[in-house]
């Protein structure tokens, strides 16, 4: 089956129904639809009340994973006791060969990819693996060389290992469609067949040496599975992307320094408000898109006269008709960057405006160079306004997002296209 990645829902999330929710988590575990059921539960425990009954359906999850220690985990928090700390996944202990998580491409968008891989490298942490990140062929990002890895053209490996000696490695694989082939192959079987839609539960519980994430995941589906006495327990979703961000999607130092130069060559000393507008195909994803962006534009201006009259707007867009509406407001204050834009509403990177490597040079450049801004302002909407607002720690005062963040977002598209409808009672 041949479908494009998911990484945003076409409308607003459907209204909280306990009772369906609990259904649904039921038949998504008894079809074995394990990432189906994570997200739900997931969206359960972060949305509804009655955690304790959400926890149950956790502990349900995990035996049919194969996690017993992480189902007692759940049950602990379902009781409302203290919960013990799973052991190590068998094989990650002191001393034991390494086993490794090889991270691949969603092939969505260029920040969406990368909150994807980083859900990934979290996740390889919780398994005890080691993550090997390798974005192939379906990256829209990829520079056309054979072979090539999307990953390293923008950011620095996210561990030591490497891919070519993982490729030697001798075992079976998981999962199966994976053994006999390249781990640089193209990617098949994803959306459908056995172990398709792959999600972390599954992988929890996997013994090979290697096994290969060949599937989207979203970071707050991992929240839960975080044990007590984790360095990353109790964090919320910013503050965990931000320091995954720090260790496992460091930018090249290339990238960094060309940024500084820009920014110079742009504002020289003077300070600058970044502001970003993503415009072109967030009006299918954002029902008050128009309102949300004028209130963005707003909110540069205010900040514009917060910082004196020397201060200038680095205004970012893949729109060419939002840069010319800004243009228009803000006069000689603007400043912007020479970057592919669409004058339709499909983005740059799905209508193949330019090379992958170029666009991705493009993404990365202007999020760089947003967040040595003074202030910022964008959409919350937006994986680049959320990757901006992660690159730095921004005082309270210097960031403004307008509407619901992408970050806190449940991504059940993924595995089930028609799930608002079965989540809507009567429906």
């Amino acid at each position: 089956m041949n479908e494009e990645p998911t990484h945003a829902p076409a409308s607003p999330a459907p209204a909280w129904n306990p009772d369906e929710q609990d259904k649904l988590v039921s038949e998504a575990l008894g079809a074995r639809r394990l990432g189906l059921a994570n997200e739900l539960i997931a969206r359960a425990l972060a949305l509804g009340p009655g955690q304790g009954r959400w926890w149950g359906r956790a502990a349900e999850l995990a035996e049919a994973a194969g996690v017993p220690a992480h189902a007692e985990m759940f049950r602990a928090r379902a009781a409302g006791r203290a919960a013990p700390v799973p052991a190590p996944p068998v094989g990650s202990e002191a001393g034991s060969e390494p086993k490794y998580l090889v991270i691949r491409e969603w092939g969505a968008g260029f920040w969406a990819d990368v909150f994807c891989t980083l859900g990934w490298t979290i996740a390889a942490r919780l398994c005890g693996r080691v993550p090997v990140v390798f974005w192939g062929s379906g990256s829209r990002y990829r520079a056309k060389a054979a072979g090539a890895d999307a990953w390293t053209q923008y950011f620095e490996p996210a561990s030591r290992a490497r891919l070519a000696e993982v490729e030697r490695l001798a075992g079976p694989r998981f999962p199966e469609r994976w053994n006999g082939r390249a781990l640089t192959a193209a990617m098949e079987g994803r959306f459908e067949g056995p172990h398709s839609r792959l999600s972390f539960p599954e992988v929890l519980a996997r013994s090979e040496r290697v096994v290969v994430a060949d599937y989207g995941l979203n970071v707050r589906s991992l929240l839960h599975w975080i044990p007590e006495g984790d360095e990353a327990f109790g964090l919320g979703i910013r503050d965990l992307l931000r320091r995954e961000m720090a260790r496992s999607a460091r930018p090249a130092s290339w990238h960094v320094a060309q940024a500084a130069q820009l920014r110079k060559k742009l504002a020289g000393a003077k300070p600058l408000v970044g502001v970003h507008l993503r415009a072109s195909d967030k009006g299918g994803e954002y029902h008050d898109l128009g309102a949300a962006l004028t209130s963005v534009m707003r909110a540069a201006g205010a900040a514009l006269a917060s910082l004196g009259d020397e201060a200038r707007a680095l205004v970012v867009s893949e729109s060419a008709p939002a840069i010319a509406q800004a243009r228009t407001a803000l006069g000689p204050r603007m400043v912007t960057t020479d970057v592919t834009r669409t004058d339709g509403a499909r983005a740059p990177h799905m209508a193949g405006m330019a090379d992958g490597a170029t666009l991705g040079r493009e993404v990365l450049l202007d999020s760089l160079l947003l967040a040595q801004c003074e202030m910022f302002v964008g959409l919350a909407p937006s994986n680049v306004a959320a990757a901006v607002s992660l690159l730095r720690p921004w005082p309270a005062n210097r960031i403004h997002l307008v509407g619901p963040s992408c970050l806190e977002q449940f991504f059940l598209e993924m595995y089930e296209r028609d799930l608002s409808k079965a989540l809507t009672p009567g429906a």
